[in-house]
């Protein structure tokens, strides 16, 4: 009997000891933003991204649904887009 008991008190510590490992030790998951503004232009307005300034641009799409186009001849700032973390 005494030997149940120690076995049963060993396993509940092993159980709190996990349950605390869970809650306190577990990452931390941490959440991004982006902010900008943005200034409203007439629908089929034309705008040269490369006239409007030295930094660059990023377009995804354009002419494919993987197309990836940035300003030439400066360096680039703004990366092609990548799958992080879990697909579902």
């Amino acid at each position: 009997m005494k030997r149940q008991s120690a076995n049963l008190e060993r396993l509940s510590n092993y159980l709190l000891l996990g349950l605390f490992c869970l809650v306190f030790l577990s990452p931390t998951a941490y959440a991004n933003s982006l902010n900008g503004s943005s200034n409203p232009v007439a629908g089929g307005t034309i705008i040269d991204l490369t006239s409007e300034g030295s930094a660059d641009w990023a377009h995804w799409a354009r002419t494919t649904a993987t197309s990836f186009n940035h300003k030439a001849g400066v360096t680039q700032q703004i990366s092609d887009i990548n799958n992080v973390g879990l697909r579902w």
